[in-house]
């Protein structure tokens, strides 16, 4: 008899390889307790999110060891193990889901919603780069968590002078008619609006027509009874998701422009295309990054034949195929390819007879065609980027994104306004808002982390990318 899961869910909504805390995936999985049995099994996938949505990076299993006595079990899944055969790591930064199979019947399974996979959490960004700020606006207010009971309704901003506080939202259906109210404010009727587009914006007052909040409700998935809900209101703060962008961005800029390397392995393709009978790719496939097609320039005299790929650290070519105006001309058999990991720089070295023949053939071809180089011959499918990413690279990436983050969020605090004076029976008080670096409210941290990278990076860049040397 086969496994009926009721529900997957991961217990964090975020993961990090890096940081002991957050390295381990625990996979919640509910199921039919009657159904299951001694020996039943099943299998947890960590799935990108992406794509055809079937690229695994690591798995787990859970076998009965007896009738189960609960309805639920949870599987553990280190970032650690997501690795392949060349141990090579497979958990890039992006979104993903957990998928449980039952071993028994591959198309019985349920699917988690999707999580995070991060260099840096937000967690560990807001303790050791941004120091447990709050990171809270001064004058925005708005709901510390969306109404649960009062479904159908999301509150989309609080007006200016709201108190920061816990209010009522108030649901009530009468005459099968739909009324919500505000903080004991004047209950606003809901109207059945057109069943294609039901969302419509409302503004509900507070007690005495004080300020309020205005809301989005969707008719359709009210409450079918009264229903009141307590909501806080509080000063608006930097949610994890601007930060995780701010991570990501400065992760972009560190891989694009100043590191010029990959920090995590990288699927690096020359293009989408389906045209190589021995490579290709679609838009659905499993890839990170189109990079450009390589081009071949003879060979030098007494040398194998070699490629320079358009980015360092290689760690391995999934295939590379040779084509002339979209017609493939060679295929490079996986045990030709020798690679240079740092530099990028690849060699073929054919193995047995046949092989040589080909080679031959690769070496010569040009030569009768009358030409030595051949434009964006080499087309591929490769992983590149450092297989483990070291502390100080962390550090660099942590620093970088905090810089961004306070910045906006000391602007965030006392928006238009520089400073504010207070003076009474001879005591005064100055505090300056102004959002510039060198006097914003959180100055002293960006300088700090701005001083680091500025010191540093140099020497980082030395380190990791060094003097890149290309002959054309």
């Amino acid at each position: 008899m086969s496994l009926t899961f009721d529900y997957v869910y991961t217990k964090k909504e975020e993961y990090s390889e890096f940081e002991t805390q957050n390295r381990v995936i625990d996979v919640v999985v509910y199921y039919d307790q009657v159904l299951a049995a001694q020996d039943d099994s099943f299998t947890v996938q960590i799935i990108k999110a992406k794509g055809n949505r079937d690229s695994v990076v690591a798995t787990g299993s859970y076998t009965f060891p007896s009738d189960p006595t609960t309805n639920f079990v949870t599987v553990s899944i280190n970032l650690k193990d997501a690795r392949d055969s060349s141990n090579i790591r497979l958990a890039r930064r992006g979104m993903y889901f957990a998928k449980v199979v039952d071993d028994s019947l591959s198309t019985n399974y349920e699917e988690s919603p999707e999580f995070r996979i991060s260099l840096i959490t937000s967690e560990t960004m807001k303790e050791r780069w941004l120091h447990g700020l709050t990171l809270k606006s001064s004058d925005i207010l708005s709901a510390k968590y969306q109404p649960q009971q009062v479904t159908g309704v999301e509150i989309l901003e609080v007006t200016q002078g709201h108190p920061a506080a816990s209010f009522m939202l108030h649901y009530e259906k009468k005459d099968n008619k739909h009324f919500l109210n505000w903080a004991h404010g004047q209950s606003i009727e809901i109207s059945a609006t057109h069943p294609i587009y039901p969302l419509k914006e409302y503004f509900l007052p507070g007690e005495n027509g004080a300020a309020g909040i205005t809301i989005l409700v969707d008719p359709n998935i009210l409450p079918s009874s009264d229903v009141t809900e307590s909501i806080i209101i509080e000063a608006s703060r930097m949610d994890d998701d601007r930060i995780r962008e701010f991570v990501d961005q400065a992760a972009d800029l560190l891989e694009n422009v100043q590191l010029q390397i990959f920090l995590e392995p990288t699927v690096c393709v020359s293009e989408i295309s389906t045209e190589y009978a021995h490579g290709g790719i679609t838009s659905n496939d499993d890839y990170d990054k189109i990079t450009t097609a390589i081009s071949y320039y003879g060979v030098t005299p007494n040398h194998w034949v070699d490629v320079k790929f358009p980015f360092q650290y290689l760690l391995k070519v999934d295939y590379l195929t040779g084509a002339i105006a979209g017609n493939e001309v060679v295929n490079i058999d996986e045990q030709w390819i020798e690679i240079s990991y740092h530099s990028g720089y690849v060699q073929l070295v054919p193995l047995h007879l046949e092989m040589v023949f080909n080679y031959l053939g690769l070496i010569w071809a040009p030569e009768l065609w009358g030409v030595r180089d051949l434009p964006n011959f080499w087309h591929y499918r490769a992983r590149a980027g450092l297989r483990e990413v070291p502390g100080d690279l962390l550090e660099l990436l942590g620093r970088t994104a905090a810089i961004s983050i306070l910045s906006v969020a000391g602007q965030a605090y006392k928006g238009g306004m520089a400073a504010q004076s207070v003076s009474r029976d001879g005591l005064s008080s100055s505090i300056s808002f102004t959002s510039s670096a060198m006097y914003g409210i959180y100055s002293a941290y960006i300088n700090d982390h701005k001083t680091w990278v500025e010191t540093h990076l140099p020497a980082l860049i030395n380190k990791y990318r060094g003097i890149v040397n290309r002959v054309m």
